[in-house]
């Protein structure tokens, strides 16, 4: 496989990752996240196609690979709500005490307000 073979099977990739992100609202971070999301994706998507034994849909030729276009969107889909998922999990014990600290906070500058108006 040569050089632009390989950078044109990153971009579509990225393109993979960037509309699986852009459709579940969730962002692993930049073109480089959404590369990394659109590979793992179409993996999981080809994987998924052939276990189901699912009819192949959209193919691209890159040389001498075949890109499953639906696959890898929907592999990709799979992916970045699967960690979605994750992180709001993890992260909602840590989001009512950020919600805890930021609401005391707000009350406090509210106090100081209050009282300088006084003054």
């Amino acid at each position: 496989m040569s050089l632009l073979e390989t950078l044109i099977l990153l971009a579509i990739a990225g393109l993979v990752g960037a509309l699986a992100e852009f459709v579940i609202g969730f962002s692993l971070g930049g073109m480089l996240g959404a590369m990394i999301v659109g590979v793992v994706g179409a993996l999981i998507g080809s994987w998924l196609a052939r276990l189901l034994n699912l009819p192949e849909i959209l193919p691209v030729q890159v040389g001498t690979r075949t890109i499953e276009l639906v696959w890898a969107t929907i592999g990709s889909l799979l992916l970045v709500g699967l960690l979605s998922a994750l992180r709001a999990r993890r992260s909602s014990t840590r989001r009512s005490a950020a919600y805890t600290s930021t609401k005391r906070l707000t009350n406090s500058l509210h106090y100081a307000t209050v009282r300088m108006s006084q003054i």
